[in-house]
């Protein structure tokens, strides 16, 4: 479960879940020979996640639109002739909007029992493995570092309960706002 930490770090924002923090560079390479026969069996089923984790992405971002969550979230839009497998569901916090990602994600985690994780690393060259170099201006890293967390599309999750998370994140939204 993601929560604020009690760490500091100089070029990140503050609370920024250590699982996503990289302060060493270097390679996470951790591929064994049970899970390589593992994923070879799932590709058997691969169609029919990808299809799943579509219609999932679709449910959740068509019961933001109907909550009118628009206005407080930049919400994911497939690219023209794309047709991706989505993992997550990337949300992001509008400019201007009166509350934090952490305060919405708190309270989503907390209240509602819906599990979040940050865009993994944000601007890489923000994390402390890389912030002895040049300071670069990516703005649009910067934003998605601060603002942007997801929500999982799960292939064994039901239409139900993408509908379930769509809701409760406009309540959680509508309570933050008040």
């Amino acid at each position: 479960m993601w929560q604020a930490l009690d760490r500091e770090y100089t070029y990140l924002p503050d609370g920024y879940d250590h699982k996503y923090v990289y302060s060493r560079i270097g390679y996470n390479l951790k591929s064994t020979d049970l899970q390589a026969a593992i994923g070879l069996a799932q590709l058997e089923k691969l169609n029919g996640f990808m299809t799943m984790r579509h219609s999932n992405f679709h449910t959740l971002r068509t019961g933001l639109i109907i909550e009118k969550m628009e206005e407080f979230l930049r919400l994911p839009v497939e690219t023209p002739n794309s047709k991706p497998s989505w993992f997550g569901v990337p949300l992001t916090i509008r400019d201007g909007a009166s509350f934090s990602r952490n305060q919405l994600v708190m309270l989503l985690e907390s209240k509602y029992k819906i599990g979040t994780r940050l865009l993994f690393g944000g601007n890489l060259l923000r994390q402390p493995a890389y912030c002895h170099l040049p300071n670069m201006r990516l703005p649009n890293s910067d934003k998605i570092m601060k603002d942007t967390f997801w929500v999982g599309c799960w292939p064994g999750l039901t239409t139900e309960i993408m509908m379930y998370m769509s809701e409760c994140i406009a309540a959680a939204v509508r309570s933050l706002i008040k």
